[in-house]
Order: structure tokens, then C-alpha cells, then sequence
């Protein structure tokens, strides 16, 4: 049980006769009742700081406390909170773990049938396995069931009629039996509610926890029984209050009720809901929380007209509506008690509005309920509703009719409209915007509408819109409107208005009249000229000055002057302003004259659209490059001069690799003086990058410098040998085309269980892959070697010599040995010298089985190369053994059948029969011509 205000309230006692004063609480007795209350200081520390609060044990007085004491309960509350949660509880210490586990069971089943029907969005698994932790964290079933799926469904089922929302988006919470809440005035205690008094004072210290028993009463130690059942929150705790009093001295402010933890209550929701059922949840719950364990009323199930009936037989009218609009009626009247039953009818009276409402969509209306409550349900009328006439189809006589209501005479006379049900109401929007304007655009500051007064005149409109100072006043256009909604124009003299206004051009407006003002640089000429190239701002363009007074130095001085590389001369491209494909080249020959002498003929005065092009010296200067690569670090490109020498490019290109060949640097030079061609100069250098015998040796643009590398340079290049040889790892080459056999002598040779025939060599260069290895007799007839030449990066694996075949296929060896020795259709022998695949099968496998076939046996030797069996007809030859070998013994093969002649036809087979037939002929034929001879 929950013990919200003991801390607090051991707090309060822990001082020494305090009675108001400032006295120090002992510091050592808070620490012991922390701990056993289960906290540790620190939780205790770090839930107060989450709230503000910094409390030094060591240092803290009865004052302080009674200042924060609120927040302490909260604290307390939430650690209380979350012990529970972490710590699983059966329900009321009785239910067993196999109560619970079927009651788990029960919900998955539940979970499951709904995502059937298509209901449950959330996966059904997932859904189980969160109510599996509320039942066992000590909710019903039904709580922990209703809830899920209720946060599963929000969204799922399309909401048809407003109010639906309420159930299918979550808005009506679901109350939890274990957790506790703040509880409303008027819910009715009953048997089983779990209630702790407190009595927080500086003299009296009292915290006891009850559950209200089967008689609805409780028994406080040695002070008669208390009847709570029936009585509501609010009564109750006036009723404790004094049961209280003749026992404790305090006063009402330190008395707190707390209910702890709910009866709970067995409720039959039926009718039109989605899941009709009997539901046992927290008595807190109302029936509007009821309904959320049903999913709410169905698309045809009524909000309004639901009984809540009384296991008495009373009844109650549930208004979902009525709590949309006053969440507080379902703290009034609306608790439930068992086997009391909700019941949701077929709505009677369903109503749709659209058009200019704020909220368009079907209502459901009750008797006496009509057009007005309609719109107030629907949350008004839009700014923009047309309300002089509102139209409702209906159904009347096998046809649909419309009929026009008028709306706003109803609403001055206080009158309504009555509806049917399966009316459709349509509020139109205003056909047209507002009329009584005038508008001005132009060379005004205030462009725009204008509300249009009586009689109001241009001169008023020119005064609210403020005329720019280059506003053209000789023209200006007034459109306006005929009564046809064709338009015609009028020319109106500005000026005449403002040196007389309301005089006879000063004419008066109209609604949604257009005055028209055009500003002067509209119809002025705007040329430019201007600049590009080697000047420190190019490409300025510059308005062009109609006085003509605009001159090279001028336009060159506007854009910040010549850079230092500009040509001395320039040119000006002039366009002809009547022709803009007529233009003229004139070359400025000094500019430097221009410029520094305004005066001087060079300076010519600018047309307009004039571009004067001032050129660069680079763009008339060729970038030669020299070109360094092979064994230097920094290979690239270097723009030449005459200064630089071949020292000062092996220099910038990061000097010379170790691999460099000092005595082979080429040169390669184009020619350009007379055949164009390429010549090549060898040149050697010493350590210090210097020429050797050339001392006057110099570079020309364009020259290429080849670095050679020293002649077969190359650093240590490593195999890898593995397996069984005497000393296996990594090894360099020592010589080119160095062999396995030679690599096998520096590796000490085999080993005494190596199995050479086995041999294979992996090559990763060029993707070559694994290199069969054959071996040969040494020179000395002992043992085998290999002449095959080794690459870096190869790796060689010699392996253990095995002593055993292995035999698999169609074999006989199921008849002569046990399940056990066949191990996945193959048995193992001994090896017993090269003899013949043939002979293995026939001595160790029984012979070949009938879907066998004896030519069909193959051999995989250890390197892994395949050999066949040799069919020549009148005899075969199979293939010899080795240490380690695989024979495979080949089935039959499968018979196709030949669509043309309608048999089945073994093709290889056949071409097996003409093969040996033709063997036999030819046999013949030989035996013959040697008899002959």
C-alpha cells in the first residue's frame, strides 16, 4: 500500500518539541527511516532536485520541511509509483502464477481474434505482450485489455459521425485499478477500495492504510468502525474528519483521504458498439470510460441515447455530446456499479452539414433538436457563409427534394428549422468578394484597395495613396466597369486635378473603378555602356548619360582602373541603336594617352550601348610547361622559364625514388625552329642532381623528363609455404624463376607424413587461382619434387599424407556393412597401394550397385585433379589410386524421351554403344592387316 505523506510526516516528528520553532531535525533518523522505507538517500535526493528542491539532510529545519512540504508528497508518490511498476505483484496477493498465466493466455486469444476481424493495426504479438505486462503488474485483464486495444485502434476505423473521435482518437482516458489518481468529489466509495489517512501536524503523526470490508465499513485501531460504502469522496472525508477528531487534535488542512488503489466492477456494455462484452475495470471509470472498452458505438450505434441501466432497474441517459461540450457531468451520477449495463442503441437521427461550416461533416440529433443546435454542434457558421439562404435536401416520396430555409429571417425572429433524419444541409459561401472599392497601381507608395466613401473623388484617392515624385502627371488611365461587365477607358490629367481638384477632371469614383499611374522612366530611353577585360572591376555596366559628356577615362576610372597587365590599346564595339546588327570597330591605339589626357583626341566621347574591351597581355602570351615522370616522388607539370634547370624540376618533383638510374634520364624535345620533330637527349647525374659532363645543359619549353628506374629493382618479394614441410611460413625469393622444388630444399624438405601428389599452389596474381601441382622424381630416384616456378604472392600447401580412400556413390557397401560405418552414403578404407579404382570398389565396397555404372567411376586425387574411367569398348581402364583419393561411383543415366518417335531414349547410351562399336570395327580392321602382312 501507497504511503504518500509518511516521509513527510516522520520528517515533521523527528524534531524535538518543535511547536513552530526553527529547531534542526536529527540528521541520522531521517537516514534510518529512508532506508527502511526502501529508498536510498540519493533516490530521494535526485527525485527532490528534479523539482527544484535542494535539501541538506545535515543542515535542514522543521520550517524548511513545512515549506516544501507539497513537493515531498509528490515525490514520494512518484518513487512509490515506480517501485511498483518495476516490482510485479499478483492481484491482491492471492492471484497464482497460473491465474495469471491464463489470464495472459485469455488476452493473446482476445488480441488475435480482433487483428482477424481487422480492427487491431498493431501487430497481434506485440499487443499481447504489453497487456501480459499490465496483467502481471496487477491489472484485470479487462483494463490491461481495453487499453491496448483502444491505443491500438486510434485511427483504424474511420470516424462517420462526430463524437466516434472520442473513442477511435483516445480522448476519453481509461482508469487502472492499481495506479492511483486524483480522485473526483463525487465518486462513491465502496467495498474494496483501498483509502490511507493521513494526519500531518507538529504534534500528531498518523498514517494508516484501509480497504474498505464487505459490511463498507473500516476499523481504525481502537476507535469504532467508520461506514463508508455509498458515501461519495467528498462526504467521506468530512465523515473521517470526525471520527477522527475526538481521538487526534488537529485541524481539518491536516487531514488528507487518499484512495490508493479502486474496487473494481463488472460492467455489460451492449448493442451497437465494436466489441460488445462484460468488461471488469477500476470503479473510478464512468460509462463514458465503459464505452472505451468497447471501442465506442459502432457507425450505426446512437452517442446520444445510450442507457446506462442500474442493476435496480433505473436508467440514465449517457449524451456523449453532452460531455464533449462539459467533460465535468461524468463526475455526476455516471460511476458504475456491477452487473450495470450500458446499451447502445441504432441512432435515430443522423444529420450531415457541409458547405461554409466550421466543421462539416454528420451529427447525431436528438427530439426537439433542429437546425440551430446543428449549427452549434457543428462549431458555427464560416466567416464566409451565405446566411440570407441555406438550402436541405430530404427524401420525401420515393424523391429527393431541396428546400430553401431562410436562415437569417429564423435567426432575427428566433425561430428554428426542423430536421429529418438523412437531411443534408448545404451552407453556400458568399458568391463574390467585396464591391465598394476602388484600386490604384503605379507610381504610387500605396498600392492597392481602397474602401470607396459617397462622392469620393480622385483627388481623394491620389491623397491616400501618395503620387511618387516621378509619377507622369500629363496621362493617367481610369478603367471602369459598364453594366454589361465590359470595360471602358478614360484618360485623366493629373495635373489638372491637383491644381484643381473636384473641378471637372477631378470626376467621382465608382465601385471597382482602376486608376492606372505610369511613372516617367517608363517611356525614358534607358541605354548603358560598358567595360570588360583587364580592369579591376569588368564587366560594369553604366548607365548611359544623354549629355554625352561620358568618356573613355571616364568609364575607366568607374571601374577602378587598368590592371597591370592591359594592353596599351583597346577597342570600342559599338552597336547602331536603330540596328543593332550594324556594329562598328574602332581601335584605340594608345590608351594610356586617353586616360592621362582627358583632352587628347584618343579620349572619344560613348554612345550608347557602347562596350569598350581593354585586352590582356597574358591572353596574348603562350604557357609553356615542362613535364617530369617516371622514378621521382611528385611527377608532374611546370611552367617554364628560363631559369629553370633539369636540378630545379628533380628538386620540385620531390627529388629521385631509391629505384632512380642515375645514368638514364631522357629528355624528349620538339623542334620547333625548322621540321617540327621530336629529339631525345640522354643525360646521366650525380647524387647531387647535377649534370654529368654538360655543365651548360639547359631545358626548353615543352621539354618531357623520363626518370628510368635501375634495371630489375625490386624489393623482397614472399611466397608462402604451408603444411608439411620442415620449416613452414613465409620466404623471399632469392633468384628469378626460383621452383616449388628449390623453395622445398631452403623449407628442410618434407616432412615423414608429407603427402606430395597432394600439393597445390594458389596464385592471387593476374586471378589466376590454384595451379595443379604434378610432381617428379628427384635426380637421385628419392622422393619428388616440382619445377613449376613460383610468383610472389603464391602460396603453396603440402598436406598430411592421409591412409585411407574414401568411397562414395553407387556402391554395394550398405550389404556388407553396418548403418553405423556408412557414414552419409560413404565409408572410408584403407589405402593399400596404387591399385585400380576398380579393384577398392570390388575388395572394399561389395562392387558396383545396379543403378550403378562401372564406367562411370571416377577418382578425385588430393590436388584436386578428376580422373575418368577409359572405356574402349572391349575393356576399361580405371584410373589408379592415391593416399587420400575420392572414388565416386556414378549412377545410371536418366532416361529422356525422344518427342518425335514417342520412346524413351538412354542418349548416352547410345552414344556410348556406337563409341565401343566403332572401337571393335576398327580393332578388327587392324588384326586383320596384320595377319595380312
Amino acid at each position: 500500500m501507497m504511503k504518500q505523506f509518511l516521509f513527510y510526516v516522520f520528517l515533521l516528528l523527528s524534531t524535538t518539541q518543535i511547536y513552530g520553532q526553527a529547531k534542526k531535525v536529527d540528521p541520522s533518523v531521517i537516514r534510518n527511516e529512508i532506508t527502511r522505507r526502501g529508498f536510498t538517500e540519493s533516490e530521494v535526493s535526485d527525485k527532490l532536485k528534479e523539482k527544484g528542491i535542494f535539501l541538506n539532510i545535515d543542515n535542514v529545519s522543521a520550517n524548511q520541511l513545512q515549506e516544501v512540504r507539497k513537493q515531498i508528497e509528490e515525490a514520494m508518490l512518484e518513487l512509490e509509483g515506480e517501485k511498483n511498476l518495476k516490482k510485479p505483484k499478483n492481484v491482491d496477493n492471492t492471484e497464482t502464477e497460473a491465474v495469471i498465466d491464463d489470464k495472459v493466455k485469455t488476452a493473446v486469444d482476445k488480441v488475435k481474434a480482433t487483428d482477424d476481424k481487422k480492427v487491431v493495426r498493431k501487430d497481434a504479438k506485440d499487443v499481447a505482450t504489453e497487456i501480459v505486462k499490465d496483467v502481471k503488474a496487477g491489472a484485470s485483464l479487462e483494463e490491461a485489455l481495453g487499453d491496448k486495444l483502444a491505443q491500438a485502434n486510434r485511427d483504424s476505423i474511420p470516424v462517420t459521425v462526430w463524437g466516434q473521435h472520442a473513442f477511435r482518437q483516445k480522448q476519453i482516458p481509461i482508469y487502472v485499478a492499481e495506479k492511483t489518481y486524483q480522485t473526483p468529489e463525487s465518486y462513491i466509495l465502496g467495498t474494496d477500495d483501498k483509502i490511507t489517512i493521513s494526519i500531518a501536524s507538529a504534534r500528531v503523526y498518523y498514517n494508516q492504510s484501509f480497504v474498505v470490508n464487505k459490511q463498507g465499513s473500516i476499523n481504525p485501531d481502537k476507535m469504532p468502525r467508520i461506514n463508508l460504502k455509498g458515501v461519495t469522496y467528498a462526504k467521506a472525508k468530512q465523515i473521517i474528519a470526525s471520527a477522527y477528531r475526538p481521538y487526534y487534535n488537529f485541524s481539518p488542512e491536516h487531514l488528507e483521504l487518499i484512495v490508493s488503489g479502486t474496487r473494481t466492477t463488472s460492467v455489460n456494455v451492449v448493442g451497437e458498439v465494436v466489441s460488445p462484452g462484460t468488461f471488469t475495470i477500476s470503479a473510478l471509470n464512468t460509462a463514458f470510460n465503459a464505452l472505451v472498452f468497447a471501442q465506442g458505438p459502432s457507425n450505426i450505434g446512437s452517442l446520444r441515447n445510450i442507457d446506462l441501466i442500474r442493476s435496480n432497474g433505473q436508467r440514465k441517459r449517457v449524451d456523449i455530446y453532452e460531455y464533449l461540450t462539459n467533460p465535468s457531468i461524468a463526475n455526476k451520477d455516471f460511476f458504475l456499479n456491477d452487473n450495470d449495463y450500458v446499451s447502445v442503441p441504432v441512432a435515430e437521427k443522423i444529420i450531415t452539414v457541409k458547405g461554409a461550416i466550421v466543421r462539416p461533416m454528420k451529427y447525431e440529433l436528438l427530439k426537439g433538436e433542429n437546425l440551430n443546435k446543428l449549427v452549434f454542434y457543428a462549431g458555427g457558421l464560416a466567416e464566409n457563409a451565405y446566411v440570407t439562404t441555406l438550402q436541405v435536401k430530404r427524401f420525401v416520396n420515393d424523391k429527393e427534394k431541396i428546400i430553401d430555409i431562410p436562415y437569417n429571417d429564423l435567426k432575427t425572429s428566433g425561430r428554428d428549422f426542423d430536421l429529418l433524419n438523412g437531411d443534408v444541409v448545404n451552407i453556400k459561401s458568399i458568391p463574390k468578394k467585396f464591391e465598394n472599392f476602388v484600386t490604384v497601381t503605379g507610381a504610387v507608395d500605396l498600392q492597392g484597395d481602397y474602401e470607396i466613401s459617397s462622392g469620393m473623388r480622385i483627388s481623394e484617392l491620389l491623397r491616400k495613396s501618395i503620387l511618387k515624385r516621378d509619377a507622369r502627371l500629363d496621362v493617367a488611365y481610369l478603367k471602369r466597369l459598364n453594366k454589361d461587365l465590359t470595360a471602358k477607358t478614360e484618360l485623366i490629367r493629373l495635373q489638372d486635378i491637383l491644381n484643381k481638384p473636384y473641378g471637372e477632371q477631378d470626376i467621382a469614383l465608382q465601385d471597382n473603378d482602376q486608376l492606372y499611374i505610369f511613372s516617367l522612366d517608363r517611356y525614358a530611353r534607358k541605354d548603358s555602356v560598358k567595360i570588360i577585360g583587364a580592369v579591376r572591376t569588368p564587366n560594369l555596366k553604366y548607365p548611359y548619360d544623354p549629355s554625352k559628356s561620358l568618356k573613355i577615362n571616364d568609364l575607366v576610372l568607374l571601374a577602378g582602373g587598368l590592371k597591370p597587365d592591359a594592353t596599351p590599346f583597346a577597342y570600342i564595339v559599338r552597336t547602331d541603336t536603330s540596328n543593332s546588327k550594324v556594329i562598328q570597330y574602332i581601335r584605340i591605339n594608345d590608351l594610356n594617352i586617353a586616360i592621362q589626357n582627358p583632352a587628347a583626341i584618343e579620349n572619344l566621347t560613348l554612345m550608347p550601348n557602347d562596350e569598350l574591351r581593354i585586352f590582356s597581355k597574358l591572353t596574348y602570351t603562350d604557357a609553356a610547361n615542362v613535364k617530369v615522370s617516371g622514378a621521382v616522388r611528385t611527377p608532374g607539370e611546370y611552367h617554364y622559364d628560363e631559369t629553370l634547370t633539369l636540378k630545379d624540376v628533380l628538386i620540385m618533383s620531390g627529388g629521385l625514388r631509391m629505384e632512380a638510374d642515375l645514368g638514364k634520364l631522357e629528355v624528349y624535345r620538339v623542334d620547333l625552329q625548322k621540321d617540327i620533330k621530336t629529339t631525345v637527349a640522354v643525360v646521366t647525374i650525380d647524387r647531387d642532381l647535377k649534370v654529368n659532363g654538360d655543365a651548360n645543359f639547359q631545358l626548353h619549353p615543352y621539354d618531357q623528363i623520363v626518370v628510368r628506374t635501375v634495371p630489375k629493382f625490386h624489393l623482397q618479394q614472399y611466397v608462402t609455404l604451408n603444411g608439411e614441410v620442415k620449416y613452414p611460413g613465409e620466404y623471399a625469393l632469392t633468384k628469378e624463376n626460383e621452383t616449388v622444388g628449390e623453395l622445398l630444399l631452403r623449407a628442410g624438405n618434407y616432412t615423414p607424413e608429407a603427402f606430395p601428389e597432394g600439393a597445390t599452389l594458389f596464385r592471387a596474381k593476374d586471378s589466376i587461382g590454384y595451379i595443379i601441382l604434378t610432381p617428379k622424381p628427384t635426380a637421385n630416384g628419392k622422393g619428388s619434387t616440382f619445377d613449376l616456378p613460383i610468383r610472389e604472392g603464391d602460396v603453396i600447401e603440402i598436406p598430411k599424407s592421409k591412409d585411407f580412400v574414401t568411397i562414395i556413390g553407387a556402391t554395394k557397401a550398405s550389404e556388407m556393412y553396418q548403418d553405423k560405418i556408412l557414414t552419409s552414403g560413404k565409408i572410408n578404407v584403407a589405402y593399400v597401394g596404387a591399385k585400380s579404382a576398380y579393384y577398392y570398389v570390388e575388395t572394399y565396397a561389395a562392387g558396383v550397385h545396379k543403378d550403378g555404372r562401372a564406367r562411370l567411376i571416377t577418382v578425385r586425387h588430393p590436388n584436386g585433379r578428376l580422373q575418368k574411367t577409359k572405356n574402349y569398348g572391349f575393356f576399361k581402364v580405371y584410373p589408379n589410386v592415391q593416399r587420400g583419393s575420392i572414388i565416386n561411383v556414378g549412377y545410371k543415366e536418366v532416361k529422356v524421351k525422344d518427342e518425335k518417335k514417342g520412346e524413351a531414349v538412354d542418349w548416352n547410351k547410345t552414344f556410348a554403344d556406337i563409341l565401343s562399336k566403332t572401337t571393335a570395327v576398327l580393332s578388327m580392321i587392324l588384326l586383320f592387316k596384320s595377319i595380312n602382312k
